[in-house]
């Protein structure tokens, strides 16, 4: 598991790098300022990370600031749009970018909203969106509908999510920089064939079977 770790955060310094932050950034980030400024910082990383996604995949460094004055989570021309489009992103990432970009433009759009937390955000929301916000945001990391809490527990996904809704954030955000790092590494082969895979993968909330109630 610590191998595990220390390959996954060299993979992501590489990405840092590579989109031209300062390295360790988003390691400390899980540690530093409140929630508010949290959401905010990681979905500036977000941004960045789909701008280099789409312009590392078309192949065309002269688009990269185009790409990067797209808004992110407009339905039709937004990043997150375009890269599904595209088929960059599988749908749980999808989901999970969206999510966050749920947060995040609650948090920026009303000045009353700075230094809330994010259960409390999702407090606001009625039962039933609660639910999908805690397994979209989960659905980044993992697709198991049980998974193993801090003390070793079984807990149902949304459970942890929950209550741990900063690091459920951090370690998804995690994931999907380090699929999108991957991703712009591979031949144009490869990189066809990486994303045929995750084409096939579904958001959380898509499965019936086992889902956490």
């Amino acid at each position: 598991m610590p191998e595990q770790r220390s390959e996954s955060f060299a993979i992501i310094k590489q990405l840092e790098s590579e989109i031209g932050i300062a390295p360790g950034f988003l390691e400390g980030l899980l540690k530093d300022g409140d929630d508010w400024s949290f959401v905010i910082k990681v979905h500036a990383v977000a941004e960045a990370a789909l701008t280099h996604l789409l312009t590392t995949t078309v192949g065309r460094e002269e688009l990269r600031d185009l790409f990067g004055s797209l808004p992110m989570g407009d339905s039709r021309r937004g990043r997150i749009s375009v890269a599904a489009q595209l088929h960059l992103l599988d749908p749980r990432r999808v989901a999970f970018f969206r999510a966050l970009g749920r947060i995040r433009n609650a948090f920026v759009h009303d000045i009353k909203n700075a230094g809330l937390r994010i259960e409390q955000y999702a407090a606001s929301l009625a039962p039933n969106e609660q639910d999908r916000l805690w397994l979209d945001l989960m659905g980044g990391h993992t697709l198991e509908p049980i998974i193993i809490d801090f003390d070793g527990n079984e807990v149902p996904t949304k459970d942890f999510a929950r209550a741990h809704p900063r690091f459920t954030i951090w370690i998804s955000t995690l994931s999907a920089l380090g699929l999108i790092y991957r991703a712009t590494t591979l031949d144009e082969s490869n990189r066809k064939r990486f994303f045929e895979e995750l084409r096939d993968m579904k958001p959380l909330r898509g499965q019936s079977a086992n889902r956490p109630r």
